[in-house]
């Protein structure tokens, strides 16, 4: 199973690309190849525009998988 974390996820469909990087560097490297790219964590960014107006995305990333987007730590002075 900690193998398959380390790996990127991508789903080539007929009009779009839905990568899921592993960790925040290869984020922030597809984000830089890909500045269009919406960030999804569910349908609600992208959903009305497809299903209402047939728009698409070529590329769509999700950060779901990154561990460092998902943590929250407590300290004296607040959330870090």
């Amino acid at each position: 199973m900690d193998d398959q974390k380390r790996r990127t996820l991508v789903l080539q469909g007929e009009k779009s690309t839905w990568i899921t990087p592993s960790c925040l560097t290869e984020l922030l490297q597809l984000k830089s190849h890909y500045p269009l790219a919406p960030l999804v964590v569910g349908s609600t960014f992208i959903g009305p525009p497809v299903n209402l107006v047939g728009s698409f995305y070529p590329v769509i990333i999700s950060p779901s998988r990154i561990t460092e987007l998902s943590i929250v730590n407590f300290a004296e002075k607040g959330k870090t």
